[in-house]
Order: C-alpha cells, then sequence, then structure tokens
C-alpha cells in the first residue's frame, strides 16, 4: 500500500454500501474514494463505511461536497487519510481547505476523531497532519490559467510543508 498521490492506484466509489468498499479496499488498491460531491453519501452512509473500512489495507479518501470546513473534518474525523476539495478557483480557497484539513499549527481543524468510537486507537494531532493530504481540484478554465497543476491532472496535491 503506497498512499493516496501521483504514483498510487486507486478507485472511486458511489455505492455506499460498507460491505461492497470493505471487498474493494482488500482488492489491492492503495486507496479508495468515496464520492460525496456526486455520490450516494451522506455523513451516517460515510460513517458506517468508515466503521466497517479495513485500514490496514489501503487509504480511505473523500471528495467532500465543497469547500466546506465543517465537512472536511467530518471526513477526516471518520477516518478519511486524504481529502479532495472541488471546485476551488482562488488561492484564498485553496488555504480554506488545508486549515480545515490540518490540526494546529499547520491549520485549524478541531479534534473529534470518531476511530475511538469503535475501538480503534486515536492518534495525537502532530502524526495525523504527517500523514494526512489535502487535494484540491482546480476546475474552472480561469482557476487552471493561474494555477499549474502537479502531474498530468487538474488537482493540485497539497501535502504537509506545501
Amino acid at each position: 500500500m503506497t498512499g493516496f498521490g501521483a504514483d498510487s492506484r486507486g478507485v472511486w466509489c458511489t455505492d455506499s454500501s460498507p460491505g461492497t468498499v470493505a471487498r474493494m479496499a482488500r482488492a489491492g488498491f492503495d486507496w479508495i474514494a468515496l464520492d460525496l460531491q456526486h455520490g450516494l453519501y451522506s455523513r451516517t452512509e460515510l460513517i458506517e463505511v468508515a466503521r466497517c473500512f479495513p485500514f490496514d489495507s489501503a487509504e480511505l479518501v473523500v471528495r467532500v461536497a465543497s469547500c466546506d470546513f465543517a465537512a472536511i473534518g467530518s471526513a477526516l474525523d471518520a477516518g478519511a487519510t486524504s481529502v479532495i476539495v472541488p471546485q476551488i478557483a482562488a488561492v484564498a480557497e485553496a488555504e480554506r481547505a488545508v486549515a480545515a484539513t490540518f490540526y494546529p499549527p499547520l491549520g485549524g481543524r478541531s479534534r473529534g476523531e470518531l476511530v475511538r468510537t469503535w475501538g480503534r486507537a486515536e492518534s495525537a494531532p502532530a502524526e495525523l497532519n504527517a500523514k494526512t493530504t489535502c487535494a484540491v481540484m482546480i476546475e474552472s478554465a480561469d482557476g487552471q490559467s493561474k494555477h499549474q497543476p502537479r502531474g498530468d491532472c487538474s488537482m493540485l496535491y497539497l501535502p504537509l510543508g506545501s
């Protein structure tokens, strides 16, 4: 498992069945992306999938519906290690996405992991910051003309320290 990034293999999932997602995670992918922007997921389905997710098999990635501080935090609190934030057109929007993704001093995320409610150990904020990724989707022509994405896609990966 190499994790979410340019040299990884993953799959997008719009099916909100926890069993389906868990089987996909065990199929050899590095990451499974749950699509809250165009998929069938609500917060309840996200939590149910995360509760059954085999985190030792693949990374849980969530594309949130928008650059919403609470939605980004909810995805990460449920256990996602990476969030994809769509419809980013300006640097200020990307900065808001990063602030919502990381704990202080790198961002403004509040503490609220749900993993302990189903028997998994919590991690220290610094440890979580080090293994968390925020990828913003620059989808407008104007946004793409102002920002050069890394790689051959219209996403700009914002790992720790970028």
